[in-house]
């Protein structure tokens, strides 16, 4: 499902390209620009350490483990705010392996 979506978006966004239309949105070049960083903290974030917190929550509560619409954006916007911050920061020079 969710490979699937994605393969939509990065579709789209290759079509665009291809008929020459240029997208000039902050937020979605910004993302476009540190996707590999956003990549790696979701893999992080979700993998170890929200969706097991979920699922023990949801064990201990009876109740299953579902994604509403606020749930995806309040952990994309999570997601998005650690990066920026990462990028902001002198953190930035290191986990980026920027030279000054």
């Amino acid at each position: 499902y969710i490979i699937g979506i994605q393969a939509i978006v990065i579709s789209a966004f290759l079509w665009l390209e291809k008929k020459n239309i240029k997208m000039n949105i902050p937020l979605i070049n910004w993302v476009g620009i540190y996707s590999l960083m956003i990549f790696a903290l979701h893999r992080i974030l979700f993998v170890k350490l929200i969706a097991p917190i979920s699922i023990m929550i949801g064990s201990l509560t009876g109740r299953t483990l579902g994604a509403s619409i606020v749930e995806i954006y309040i952990y994309v916007f999570i997601t998005l705010g650690i990066c920026y911050f990462i990028n902001q920061s002198p953190l930035s020079d290191i986990v980026l392996q920027r030279k000054k």
